[in-house]
């Protein structure tokens, strides 16, 4: 079992890494950086808006960096601030056209990218595949919601 595990561990790590690698090299393509990208997923997300309080709490950003990636997206057309319909004070940010568009090119690189590797499963192993992903994931979650309650 060591051996198993060990495996495990080197096959999680070179995924992680490829898959990052492939994402970023998207990224730049279309002009984002990793975080840029991080806030646009969040973004789409709440279609009537969101404040960037939000986004800094989910992202564990400080209000300034938040900021800043909040202007360099504005800048490019990505996202658009507006003044909350209750409450004039809030600003809401949600995506622009140009922000959509960039994410839905994403998201189909995506599947693109999840078709090619299944392409290369059988039916019974994409199955096993995504059963043994699921149970994974319910373990994730336990582990989280337990260290939730702790703190």
């Amino acid at each position: 079992m060591h051996e198993q595990v060990n495996e495990f561990i080197q096959n999680n790590s070179a995924i992680k890494r490829l898959s990052t690698a492939r994402f970023y090299k998207r990224l730049q393509e279309v002009d984002l950086s990793p975080a840029q990208a991080e806030v646009l997923f969040i973004v789409a997300d709440y279609p009537d808006g969101i404040q960037p309080k939000a986004i800094a709490a989910d992202l564990h950003l400080t209000p300034g960096a938040i900021s800043q990636l909040l202007d360099s997206l504005a800048h490019s057309d990505m996202i658009s601030r507006n003044s909350s319909m209750t409450d004039r004070r809030a600003i809401l940010i949600s995506l622009a056209p140009r922000g959509s568009k960039v994410l839905k090119a994403l998201e189909q690189s995506r599947r693109d990218f999840a078709k090619a590797i299944a392409a290369q499963l059988t039916a019974a192993e994409l199955d096993r595949l995504i059963k043994t992903q699921q149970k994974i994931l319910n373990h994730l979650r336990k582990e989280q919601h337990g260290s939730n309650q702790s703190d």
